[in-house]
């Protein structure tokens, strides 16, 4: 009997590019982003686990409901200091973020939106700390240009030339 489908979400992909998590299953928690997002927390994915960092990701089925992976997932980043409201928020987030994508769908994240790493550009959004308009995805240009993803999304003028203005 084919296992049942029930969580789809995001675990990393490959070891290309930026890789620090060496987990044996590397699961993505929240997206890091900070105010601060040429540091990485803008650009890369964040290992619920051991916290640390992955460029590319990938959505996966899950064997657990929503809220058990959740509980999984906020635990993971809080501790036993986990309660009800941390889990229905990383739910929601989970729910949010998976919206629109299928299991197999490789992606990458940019200032809180995540794409396709299949899809052609140019990607005109705004994010959450900045417009962005680039004719490819920098995380895949990487792969054909190494030390491209650094020079534009870890370089601290590409975000603040780019910064939305304050609300």
């Amino acid at each position: 009997m084919p296992k049942k489908k029930q969580t789809l979400w995001l675990v990393k992909d490959s070891d290309k590019a930026i890789n620090w998590c060496q987990c044996k299953l590397s699961v993505a928690g929240r997206f890091p982003q900070a105010n601060c997002p040429w540091c990485g927390c803008g650009w890369l994915l964040s290992c619920a686990f051991c916290r640390k960092c992955f460029t590319f990701g990938r959505f996966e089925w899950f064997d657990e409901s929503l809220e058990a992976l959740a509980k999984r997932l906020a635990t993971a980043a809080r501790g036993p200091r986990v309660d009800d409201e941390d889990v229905t928020e990383m739910a929601r987030f989970m729910e949010w973020a998976a919206e629109g994508f299928e299991a197999g769908d490789r992606v990458v994240v940019i200032d809180y939106q995540l794409f396709r790493v299949d899809e052609h550009g140019p990607f005109e959004f705004e994010g959450a700390f900045a417009r962005h308009k680039l004719d490819v995805l920098p995380q895949v240009r990487e792969l054909e240009e190494p030390g491209t993803l650094v020079a534009t999304l870890g370089d601290m003028e590409y975000w603040v030339e780019r910064e939305l203005p304050d609300e």
